[in-house]
């Protein structure tokens, strides 16, 4: 079995990269699409962004579940976690699948939480949604990392998630 890992700080660069710019970019849209830029901000407000980011993590993570189950991992081989220290939380699969099944495992969440509502945010000219959505794009930044250096790998092979890090192993070769 061969480790492959991503590197955690690069990876949170990323997500703030990724969040930074995606909600300059709606901040733009909006300006572009309404003509202005008015949205005040109660305590009441701050409170909700704090809980449906909160509830957007853990939401994040549901649906990775659900996707290793959509390719067919059994439910009792699915487990969640979290790392106090590395502020993280993450769902892992201890039944390894094809490279192809793990990077659609890898990418749901991003095009679920994130691509899919920040485009019908635009659509709608809903701002808190923009915010949001921008918010779960950044949250993807590992599963992006990931994804990355799962697509440089030639060859078709097995993966087996990693148990409590963002990382995987490449099990064995699948015969063509």
């Amino acid at each position: 079995m061969q480790l492959v890992t991503i590197n955690f700080k690069k990876a949170n660069q990323l997500s703030t990269l990724l969040t930074v710019v995606s909600f300059l970019l709606s901040i733009v849209i909006k300006i572009l699409l309404c003509g202005e830029m008015k949205y005040g901000l109660g305590w009441w407000d701050i409170l909700i962004a704090i809980l449906c980011v909160v509830m957007g993590y853990l939401i994040h993570e549901l649906v990775h579940a659900t996707a290793f189950m959509i390719v067919g991992v059994r439910y009792k081989n699915v487990k969640f976690g979290y790392d106090i220290k590395k502020m993280i939380i993450f769902c892992s699969a201890s039944q390894p699948i094809t490279k192809s099944r793990y990077k659609f495992v890898l990418i749901a969440p991003v095009v679920i939480l994130g691509l899919i509502p920040y485009i019908l945010s635009i659509i709608f000219l809903n701002y808190p949604y923009l915010f949001f959505s921008s918010l779960m794009i950044g949250a993807s930044a590992g599963d992006l990392t990931m994804l990355s250096k799962l697509s440089k790998l030639k060859g078709d092979f097995m993966i087996l998630d990693h148990p409590t890090e963002p990382a995987f192993y490449i099990v064995e070769e699948v015969d063509g």
